[in-house]
């Protein structure tokens, strides 16, 4: 809640105080999905050897960062024309870039497994005024899933259901679909699901990271497989009972990763394809948690963002001339981003 996240940066900020390091009390902040997607953009290019300061870093030579989470998913790249909406400006040493960088909360990987199980209630709701027991596409036939939900309207009763696997690809992706909105309208050139301004994708090259590279691992495809691959990959997964399933995915060793593959693999593919439009034969994409030895993580990036943000307010108050702040801050940041 936001209480208790205000109470975490309260006393995050003391102990911070504390401390020998300079800090003030905004160097403590909760990052926004945005933010987050822009420090995970940078990590990818920071390892893959993007940031130098001796080229220019345009659609061509940066690569895109896909980044599912729990409770979000970030796409951010620089698009081959220019960004309409949901600009973030980046300094990196002589380089002023605009990225585009856009966050859903609620589409991460846990929250859409809870929203689509929402779906089926709430349409059986509608139906019958009530429910008990009710078939769950998305998951293995011999698997029942007990969600907890709490209806509320004008009066307020607990939904006690059970959910059955039905092992069904195709109704499966049109259930997941379903919580993609894409029948809101469009008032751009071109969005990709909710209404949301996205550029057109061309031939932008992408790393798909935290939960997309998890899933592909647990399929077992190549890291620069086809989505084809991937498509194949979660009719195969969805195929198999749960005596199956744990026979044949044993290697997945967590109990709920192996038991929601089914619909992990359909969500990821249906969020790339119908979510963000890459198209189902895409391989632009690269399903990659590790580069060069180094985890792609947005702590890096949010490192990286700062240090070269940086400067430009370290000469506050000492260097009154702006052209030679600017000169000093290239300087600096030069050193930060050249391998």
């Amino acid at each position: 809640t936001a209480g208790e996240r205000e109470a975490v940066l309260r006393s995050l900020r003391a102990r911070l105080r504390q401390s020998p390091f300079l800090f003030e009390d905004e160097f403590a902040m909760v990052a926004t999905g945005e933010e987050e997607g822009v420090y995970g953009w940078l990590a990818v290019n920071h390892l893959v050897g993007n940031l130098r300061s001796d080229r220019k870093i345009t659609a061509a030579t940066s690569i895109g960062a896909l980044d599912l989470g729990g409770a979000s998913v970030q796409i951010v790249f620089i698009p081959e024309l220019s960004v309409m909406s949901q600009a973030f400006p980046i300094m990196l040493g002589p380089h002023h870039l605009r990225v585009y960088s856009t966050s859903f909360l609620h589409f991460g990987q846990k929250e859409a497994s809870h929203r689509t199980s929402s779906v089926i209630i709430s349409d059986a709701l509608l139906q019958v005024q009530s429910v008990e027991e009710l078939h769950h596409p998305c998951y293995a036939v011999g698997y029942t899933y007990h969600p907890r939900f709490a209806y509320t309207g004008n009066r307020s009763f607990p939904i006690d259901v059970r959910m059955y696997g039905s092992a069904d690809f195709p109704a499966c992706t049109q259930l997941v679909r379903k919580i993609f909105h894409k029948e809101r309208e469009c008032l751009v050139e071109s969005c990709s699901f909710y209404g949301v301004y996205q550029p057109h994708l061309y031939n932008n090259k992408f790393i798909a990271f935290s939960h997309f590279s998890q899933i592909a691992d647990f399929l077992a495809v190549p890291a620069e497989a086809s989505l084809n691959d991937v498509r194949v990959a979660a009719e195969y997964v969805c195929s198999l009972s749960l005596e199956q399933l744990d026979v044949v995915f044993a290697r997945v060793q967590d109990h709920y990763n192996r038991v929601h593959l089914c619909f992990h693999a359909t969500y990821m593919l249906v969020t790339l394809t119908y979510g963000f439009g890459f198209p189902s034969d895409s391989r632009n994409i690269i399903f990659r948690q590790h580069f060069g030895g180094s985890i792609i993580d947005y702590a890096t990036g949010a490192m990286i963002y700062e240090l070269n943000q940086d400067p430009w307010y370290r000469h506050r108050g000492n260097v009154s001339d702006l052209a030679e702040a600017r000169r000093a801050s290239q300087q600096d940041a030069n050193f930060l981003i050249t391998s």
